[in-house]
């Protein structure tokens, strides 16, 4: 695929027909908060790319020097695992990477960036401000729902936006495609986790000075926590209801709880949710 300005200007035509429908999302974002930035970028595996800023001069210098090949950002966006929620600060200093140097020179700066990587593509969501406004830190720290919150919002408002989009208002970036493929070549990693998962089988867990549990009563403490009923921790394991009634009672016998949700409160207190212990059941 050509990486000529040609190429992404038709993608830079297809962010400015759109910038009043994007300004117009973004207003309840700038109006409540202190950011004057927001960005999507949708990227596919071959390194072409779905750019959307509300900054249409910001777009049209970013497309014409592609500043989306940035080493930094690609790693980061190509290393989440898909379907899930990660979000991050833009560093305060990262060397010889031209597309920080460029968005700091341009007054963007103070950036979170949201990644949710999904089997077919990875969306990108960048809220950033200018230079001087050190506070808008808080935002990120302390109200991390709002910002899901207006990524939903974004989502349901620019569907049409997205859904019109053509290959041919993508951009591309050379650096995106290679980071990509090094990721399809590199899926031996997944193999190497599953056999030490398998490698680092534990048979019988401890929390305090309690008893120790079985996996199995570890799984119905799991799975109890994550709001299933006794019917569907059964059906999980092709068991009966009764049978998983003896493991709960079996773990309030050796935690000393009454209740369901003693258990669930042990639980969580526990080293035991870090261990994904029931992460394949359905």
């Amino acid at each position: 695929m050509n990486t000529s300005i040609e190429k992404n200007s038709e993608a830079f035509l297809f962010n400015k027909s759109h910038i009043n429908e994007i300004n117009r999302i973004c207003v309840p974002l700038f109006n409540n908060f202190n950011l004057t930035h927001f960005g999507f970028l949708r990227y596919m595996p071959d390194g072409s790319y779905l750019a959307i800023s509300n900054d249409i001069k910001w777009a049209e210098i970013h497309l014409k020097n592609d500043y989306a090949s940035s080493q930094y950002f690609a790693e980061e966006v190509c290393s989440i695992a898909k379907d899930t929620y990660y979000a991050s600060l833009w560093p305060t200093f990262c060397p010889a990477d031209r597309t920080l140097d460029a968005l700091y020179n341009y007054g963007i700066w103070h950036g979170l960036n949201v990644v949710q990587p999904s089997a077919e593509f990875v969306d990108v969501y960048y809220f950033a401000t200018n230079r001087e406004n050190h506070q808008i830190a808080s935002l990120y720290l302390n109200h991390s729902d709002l910002i899901k919150r207006f990524i939903t919002y974004f989502k349901n408002e620019a569907k049409s936006i997205i859904q019109t989009a053509k290959p041919e208002n993508h951009a591309y970036s050379e650096v995106y495609n290679k980071v990509f493929q090094s990721k399809i070549d590199n899926n031996d990693d997944k193999t190497s986790v599953e056999n030490f998962i398998k490698e680092t089988e534990i048979k019988k867990f401890k929390i305090s000075d309690f008893p120790s549990l079985s996996a199995r009563e570890v799984q119905c403490m799991t799975l109890l926590s994550s709001g299933r009923t006794m019917k569907e921790i059964a059906k999980c394991f092709d068991l009966s209801p009764r049978t998983i009634e003896s493991y709960v009672n079996n773990l309030k016998n050796k935690l000393g709880c009454v209740s369901k949700s003693d258990i669930i409160k042990i639980y969580e207190q526990s080293e035991l949710k870090n261990l994904n212990i029931c992460k394949n059941n359905n």
